[in-house]
């Protein structure tokens, strides 16, 4: 067995979507609009529980072009996460 996190390599994905803390997910969003990011995947290790707010934490990517392939693959509910998200951002799109 590879000890391996990437996903498209054989890595495991969990979905921890509702424990993370809003701290984190305001990280995410501001490390999106300071790079001038409409959509981007932001890694994040966090040293402690995620469901807190954690005084250690580190950036290790920020990938523009996310694959969601495997989130949307754990279940009929990260689907509709993906599916949500992707009409949003096409939406937007257009009114431009």
């Amino acid at each position: 067995m590879l000890d391996n996190a990437n996903l498209s390599t054989g890595g495991t994905s969990i979905d921890v979507t509702e424990k993370v803390h809003p701290f984190f997910k305001n990280i995410a969003i501001k490390l999106t609009k300071d790079i001038g990011l409409r959509l981007c995947g932001v890694d994040l290790i966090i040293v402690g529980d995620i469901s807190k707010p954690a005084k250690s934490w580190y950036v290790i990517e920020i990938n523009s072009a996310p694959g969601l392939d495997h989130y949307a693959a754990l279940g009929k509910k990260q689907q509709n996460i993906v599916e949500a998200l992707y009409t949003k951002v096409f939406k937007a799109m257009g009114k431009k």
